[in-house]
């Protein structure tokens, strides 16, 4: 029989709602999210987070206002679908949430703001698409959350000034968020594989 070791002190509390709150995130990608939603649903259906993030749509602006209806209908309401997408030509690039309705009146979607010193131009090749960023505030809530979904630019080579222009844009909001006394959380996929790892990049 042993002493019981006291609990390690908490910083801040966790609890961004009255209850707790589960946020997850998905990647689309290859199946595209026309060819995804059947088991995104199921898999909201099953699980009953609060938050969805979808990385790597794969879908046009054009497309994505058919697929969203879909999608909450099939979610019989309770979620429903919120979405930044590039209008950038090519390949689309977008990412997207699947919120509960119980925060509708709670979530703000919030813009994203390149740092000062980058050239429009291409940090909007760089970012767009990219971030969604989602603001909770709740009464009784001290600080307001801020759940930020990353999908990340491959590690390649031919990426490195994408990539970092993203990792710079993620820290500006950082900052920004640390200013106004936010809690943060980033979610995605970061595709963190290393230059010259086993990926062959």
């Amino acid at each position: 029989c042993g002493t019981a070791l006291p609990m390690p002190p908490v910083s801040f509390n966790l609890d961004t709602c009255a209850s707790p709150c589960t946020v997850c995130y998905l990647t689309v990608g290859r199946r595209h999210l026309i060819g995804s939603c059947s088991a995104v649903v199921d898999i909201v259906l099953h699980l009953r987070p609060d938050i969805v993030f979808l990385g790597d749509l794969v879908t046009s602006r054009n497309h994505i206002g058919r697929l969203k209806k879909q999608i909450e209908r099939d979610l019989r309401d309770e979620w429903y679908l919120v979405t930044n997408i590039s209008a950038l030509p090519g390949r689309p690039v977008g990412i997207g949430a699947i919120i509960h309705c119980s925060l509708a009146k709670h979530i703000t979607d919030c813009a994203i703001t390149p740092p000062h010193h980058v050239n429009k131009t291409d940090w909007d090749a760089a970012v767009a698409g990219r971030i969604l960023r989602l603001q909770i505030t709740r009464p009784g809530v001290q600080s307001a959350w801020e759940f930020i979904g990353v999908y990340q630019h491959v590690a390649k080579s031919a990426n490195r000034t994408a990539r970092s222009l993203l990792r710079e844009t993620l820290g500006a909001a950082l900052q920004v968020a640390k200013q106004e006394n936010k809690r943060v959380m980033l979610i995605g996929d970061f595709n963190a594989a290393p230059i010259d790892g086993r990926w062959g990049y």
